[in-house]
């Protein structure tokens, strides 16, 4: 199994943001910051341990992390969360703690939605 995910899966994801983008015009400034970061190359893109995530965010609320999410820490908060990518860890703490592993567009659809990185 690859550690790491296929560029082809990155321009998907940015493609759904393209879509929200045209979607939601008042969002663009938003997206737009999601997808600076999302389109960095890889050994510089963006990687945020659950310690991290369950520091910064709020019970309930939606967090965007353009990168991948590491399963370092504990998780005692339930929030929802959206990613480019998961390691099998953090996909395993997450759901463990309660937490929903979201799309993007969900995660944009949320008036609360937040990114972190």
């Amino acid at each position: 199994m690859k550690s790491y995910i296929e560029k082809n899966q990155i321009n998907e994801w940015l493609a759904k943001l393209d879509d929200i983008i045209s979607k939601e015009p008042k969002r663009k400034g938003f997206a737009e910051e999601i997808k600076k970061f999302a389109s960095m190359p890889r050994r510089k893109r963006i990687k945020v341990n659950i310690r991290k995530l369950d520091k910064l965010a709020k019970e309930g609320e939606h967090i965007i992390v353009p990168g991948k999410v590491l399963g370092i820490g504990e998780v005692s908060k339930k929030f929802n969360i959206s990613a480019i990518e998961f390691s099998q860890s953090a996909i395993e703490k997450l759901k463990k703690g309660g937490c929903n592993i979201i799309s993007i567009e969900d995660a944009f659809k949320a008036k609360d939605a937040r990114i972190i990185i």
